[in-house]
């Protein structure tokens, strides 16, 4: 979707004046001469735990995340191209307030600029040390992550990332509650291989969030050289086979098994040369016998 206008224009609100904007994203690129953010065009309050990843373009104070703000921003970030004249920002355009842990990507935005917040590249923002390791550059409180890493203490679980760089590209995405109807399904890889989870093919480590009942097919996928072994973790009982059926009613973690092939060569010469214990001697042992046997019959 693209946003487009004059004055005030944001990808989630155009003037935010007296709300609170938390936990909430843009992903749509957005346009217009001044006040111009991928998120918000001009915030004059409170925002926090919020990301927007389009590009944006303008005039003056030209924002990857706001525009102007002349209030607070905290643990936010942005991704998208930012182009503009005056007061360009990779987070912030023209920033008279205070902006506190949040952070923009220097590589996408095409801009190391910003009036307020702290430049990443790319693999940085993809990073959940920059988000909950205090002692990197630009935090001073840890945001609040899913399994809670590094310095995060945080309970409520707002964020979460997929260290595979599938769900939202890698970056820091909102993890999503019981209450509300969604589970998460963690997968781990014992060996070397893959699974597809309903045809998408996905690692170890691996985190995804599904709604409540959704139906997933899991199948095991060996690398070369490599056979399936089995699944354990919370899977059907007396499952078998390189396929499972689950249903998402309760988070879950799932691993599959996987360990390599014995060599093809190995396996014939021992299903045809296999040795058995006491054989070579005994046959020895009796065919010295039987010649001596014949030896004597003829004398």
């Amino acid at each position: 979707m693209h946003v487009s206008g004059d004055q005030y224009v944001g990808g989630l609100v155009g003037f935010n004046e007296l709300g609170t904007i938390f936990g909430s994203y843009a992903t749509g690129e957005v346009s217009g001469d001044m006040f111009v953010g991928a998120l918000i065009g001009r915030n004059d309050y409170t925002v926090s735990n919020s990301y927007a990843t389009g590009g944006v373009s303008g005039v003056h104070s030209v924002g990857g995340l706001v525009g102007r703000n002349s209030a607070y921003v905290e643990n936010s970030y942005s991704t998208g191209k930012v182009s503009g004249n005056s007061s360009l920002g990779g987070l912030i355009g023209y920033n008279p307030g205070s902006v506190f842990n949040s952070f923009w990507d220097i590589e996408a935005s095409g801009t190391g600029e910003s009036d307020g917040g702290t430049g990443k590249t790319t693999e940085e923002m993809k990073d959940v040390a920059t988000y909950t390791d205090v002692s990197i550059e630009g935090l001073d409180e840890p945001w609040d992550f899913v399994a809670d890493p590094y310095d995060d203490e945080g309970d409520e679980d707002i964020w979460n990332i997929d260290l595979n760089g599938i769900i939202n590209e890698g970056y820091p995405f909102f993890s999503r509650k019981e209450e509300q109807g969604e589970y998460e399904l963690n997968v781990y890889i014992v060996g070397e291989g893959y699974l597809g989870i309903n045809s998408q093919k996905v690692g170890n480590g691996w985190s995804g969030v599904f709604d409540e009942e959704e139906v997933l097919k899991l199948t095991a996928m060996p690398e070369e050289n490599w056979c399936f072994k089995g699944w354990t973790g919370d899977v059907p009982e007396d499952v078998e086979g390189e396929e499972i059926i689950i249903t998402m009613d309760e988070d879950k973690e799932i691993t599959a098994h996987f360990e390599e092939k014995v060599e093809e060569e190995e396996e014939e010469e021992n299903e045809e040369g296999e040795d058995i214990p006491g054989f070579n001697s005994t046959l020895l042992l009796l065919t010295a016998i039987i010649a001596v046997a014949i030896y004597r019959k003829k004398r």
